[in-house]
């Protein structure tokens, strides 16, 4: 009885290790494809690699010690079988490689896998659960890529454990604006850093007229400051605290009373843009940015949360990952805020609604609202929160599902614009790319794509209106981003809202 059960435990022992000498060498292999098919590198190359780690350098391996045995006259029987010797040598192999291989490049396997991991599946017919499950697979990796990732502008003083969680249903409902606007003007398509580009300029911000928080409850607000900031007593601005009394004093409504806040915050701060470029950052703290009035993402966010507790509200500093229209898909470190009205909780980032960063002039004021009390759904189409309570959804999205989703912004939901296709960050053609759009607000659509190695732009056939059909000719292989754009007038000044990455190969 013993002796069978013995017999047992070797066969089944070696029936994990054939599963695990199989198991290794695909996913070894699965990543590196995956990375190749999201950089657009050579696949042959990655799949030749897998075939010579399986079979055929354990094999040579097996070859060579037969080699050395019979070199050395050793008659000694081999104490393993070979079938044993290939499964550790295909073991040891792979699983160096894999270890290498995850150990050196941890963001960017995990990048490439929860976006291009079903890249072997892409145009099989029938294989959508396949796929499904092998992202699914992909996203339970996000902790290889968190454990890795470092934010630059995490503070150790927030302790979110004790914070009770947030209910994102309670409080008063942001509705999108029915006469919802797609901003101003604006055709700059490069990608912007931190900051983006809104609609008034410095002198028109100075004579603005009130937005009636209060009563509309709707998202995006018209872009116009409140004008108790505006007009804030000099005398005023002694310190965070005085700022703060003065609206507590001034509006009782809370939700206007955050508004003012988030003005003052965007008005009064330019962006550090040669501190963001060397990532070397002065101190971000409240009372310096307010002393100074120059900061990153960090210290546009403390101070928003410092200014707010001074007014009365509850707000925190959250921090995570964001990204721009033609930026990669998973964005980069960033830090916002969220901000607590009459029992709900709301998500507001001050640096966004501040300007914008351009390769030549440096930080551009462009004062906005659409990353004030923004609806989750929409704020989260490029803000992932490293905590998923602060994406306030009633279903949080995971990382992989956050780096698949298209890279649109706030502005391409404010103009009335949902994408039926492609569906993903990032798609694969042969020659052209074919989107689909729908436009519920009157809104017309042009596209391009720019070439990521700086070639020329293409510009894109649009047809349709309501149902508007894109097609994209991409005249050699290559990774391009296909920018979508808005405008209120088909012979208007269109604004950049969105885009796809498109290889084609």
């Amino acid at each position: 009885m013993l002796r069978t059960a013995g017999r047992v435990w070797v066969l089944g022992l070696k029936a994990l290790a054939f599963a695990l000498m199989l198991a290794v060498p695909l996913l070894g292999v699965w990543a590196a494809s995956s990375l190749a098919a999201y950089s657009d590198g050579p696949l042959e190359a990655t799949i030749a690699a897998g075939v010579l780690l399986f079979p055929v350098l354990p094999l040579a391996w097996e070859g060579w010690s037969a080699w050395r045995r019979k070199r050395a006259k050793d008659a000694r029987e081999p104490i393993l079988t070979f079938g044993d010797r290939l499964v550790l040598r295909t073991l040891a192999l792979n699983g160096a490689f894999l270890a290498v291989f995850l150990i050196g490049w941890p963001e960017a396997i995990f990048t490439a896998l929860s976006t291009r991991g079903d890249w072997f599946l892409e145009h099989v017919p029938g294989a959508e659960p396949a796929r499904r499950g092998v992202l699914t697979a992909a996203d339970e990796l996000a902790w290889m890529y968190e454990a890795a990732h470092d934010n630059p502008y995490a503070r150790d003083d927030v302790d979110h454990d004790e914070i009770p969680a947030p209910n994102a249903g309670a409080g008063v409902a942001i509705a999108l604006r029915d006469d919802a606007d797609d901003g101003a003007p604006q055709t700059e398509t490069t990608a912007q850093t931190e900051t983006t580009a809104q609609t008034e300029t410095t002198a028109q911000i100075e004579t603005t007229a009130q937005t009636d928080v209060a009563s509309s409850r709707t998202w995006p607000l018209d872009d116009k400051v409140h004008p108790l900031i505006t007009t804030l007593p000099s005398e005023t601005e002694a310190s965070i605290d005085s700022v703060g009394a003065y609206l507590a004093s001034h509006i009782a409504d809370p939700f206007e009373r955050a508004k003012a806040v988030h003005d003052y915050v965007a008005t009064r701060v330019a962006y550090d843009v040669p501190s963001y470029r060397n990532h070397s950052f002065p101190p971000q703290d409240a009372q310096t940015v307010f002393t100074t009035r120059i900061a990153v993402c960090a210290g546009y966010a403390q101070l928003f949360e410092a200014l707010a507790r001074a007014a009365g509200l509850n707000a925190l500093y959250v921090v995570g990952d964001a990204r721009h229209a033609g930026d990669d898909t998973d964005g980069e470190g960033h830090a916002w805020n969220a901000i607590e009205l009459e029992g709900g909780w709301y998500l507001v980032d001050a640096t966004w609604d501040a300007g914008y960063v351009d390769d030549h002039d440096g930080f551009v004021r462009r004062y906005s609202t659409l990353y004030f009390l923004t609806p989750p759904e929409t704020f989260g189409l490029n803000h992932f929160p490293e905590r998923d309570e602060w994406q306030l959804r009633e279903h949080p999205i995971t990382r992989g599902e956050f780096h698949r989703q298209p890279n649109v912004s706030p502005r391409f939901v404010a103009a009335g614009l949902e994408l039926v296709a492609p569906t993903r960050s990032q798609v694969e053609v042969d020659r052209a790319l074919d989107a689909t759009l729908t436009s519920t607000r009157g809104r017309f659509v042009s596209a391009e794509a720019l070439p990521r190695d700086g070639g020329a732009r293409v510009e894109c056939d649009v047809q349709g209106e309501r149902s508007v059909r894109i097609h994209c000719e991409l005249p050699r292989a290559g990774r391009y981003d296909v920018w979508f754009f808005a405008g209120t007038q088909r012979e208007g000044i269109y604004t950049g809202v969105g885009s796809v990455e498109v290889i084609r190969r």
